[in-house]
């Protein structure tokens, strides 16, 4: 269990720092970048916090690993139909 609840927070970091990379400084992603910021200081602030406190029990952890999934779901979206909007340049 402790390795699954390792692994969540790990692969939405990795996920978010990902999105956070890949939007910066391209036109039209600002709010992705954005987004991207808040998640990943907030899955940060958590990872941090639970060593120091009980918060693992309780659904936080649940709501920004879905906010994650959610602006992951949103980019790749938005960036596919950029990517079919100008073939020409594609993502990195």
């Amino acid at each position: 269990a402790f390795l699954f609840y390792v692994w969540s927070i790990l692969a939405a970091i990795f996920v978010t720092w990902r999105i956070l990379k890949q939007t910066r400084k391209r036109p039209g992603f600002e709010d992705a970048n954005r987004n991207s910021i808040c998640i990943l200081l907030a899955l940060t602030v958590y990872a941090f916090g639970t060593f120091f406190c009980d918060i693992v029990y309780l659904p936080y952890l649940a709501i920004t690993i879905g906010l994650a999934a959610a602006n992951y779901l949103a980019f790749r979206n938005e960036d596919s139909s950029a990517a079919m909007a100008s073939p020409g340049l594609r993502a990195r």
